[in-house]
């Protein structure tokens, strides 16, 4: 073999094992997860708006945190008896952890009447003492447990008939 040869065979060996060296390279991973206690939900109160008389043609009344009501639209006179109640929902899940609130839109139907809605909602997280309206939150205590109360905006629109309004909603929770 001439010696040109030779080093050509030669340099082509060293370019192939070049870059034969990196083909293979390793790292080291980590692997997690994280296991958490289920998250339930138990009604302790439902959401009552609670008795009213409106003298005009559509209204809004506000139910605060304390459960007092507000007029903010139309004129509406309010019964005391029954009380007013926010809801109140018990939370158990994963001790001091963080959790989202869904709450839908709600209407309260009566046959032969438009629906009410419900809206511009508030929601206070018990447990902390803390108001989370903007953002719809709470967190379990160092046991796992907590509270959270609901309460918004009731709107009775034009042609609504005098009678008991009712529906039921799901409110939801997950952490966040």
């Amino acid at each position: 073999m001439s010696m040109k040869k030779n080093l050509l065979f030669l340099g082509a060996a060293m370019i192939i094992t070049a870059f034969s060296a990196n083909v293979n390279a390793a790292g080291n991973t980590t692997g997690k997860a994280n296991l958490v206690d289920a998250l339930t939900l138990t009604n302790k109160a439902d959401l009552d708006f609670g008795t009213m008389c409106v003298s005009s043609a559509s209204a809004i009344c506000k139910m605060d945190l304390n459960a007092l009501r507000t007029t903010t639209s139309g004129t509406i006179s309010f019964i005391t008896s029954p009380a007013p109640t926010c809801a109140r929902y018990e939370v158990t899940g994963n001790v001091s952890t963080s959790y989202n609130i869904t709450i839908p839109t709600v209407a309260l139907s009566l046959t032969g009447s438009p629906d009410l809605t419900v809206g511009s909602w508030q929601v206070r997280d018990v447990t902390n003492s803390t108001d989370y309206s903007a953002l719809y939150q709470g967190k379990t205590d160092a046991s796992g447990k907590g509270i959270f109360e609901l309460t918004g905006s009731l709107t009775i629109p034009s042609g609504f008939k005098n009678g008991q309004f009712t529906t039921t909603f799901d409110v939801t929770i997950a952490y966040q």
